[in-house]
């Protein structure tokens, strides 16, 4: 996600069209509901990252740039 973590994105960004039972929701919950959806795809952005550098540690240095390049191509880029 491009948005930082003070700045959620709105609940239709963040889970697509949102069910109708979610129309039910005042607008405090809906912002509650929202920001623990953005919290819970940072932390789990993190731990797939983390994840990612536990599991290329097990292979020689020289030869992690380019297995990360292969395995992450958009990350690649940057």
């Amino acid at each position: 996600m491009s948005k930082s973590a003070s700045q959620p994105s709105t609940l239709s960004e963040l889970i697509g069209a949102p069910p109708t039972e979610l129309d039910a929701l005042t607008a405090a919950e809906v912002a509650a509901l929202t920001q623990a959806i953005d919290n819970t795809r940072q932390r789990q952005k993190q731990q797939l990252m983390h994840a990612m550098q536990a599991a290329l540690s097990h292979i020689p240095a020289l030869l992690r740039g380019p297995v990360r390049a292969i395995l992450l191509p958009s990350r690649a880029s940057r």
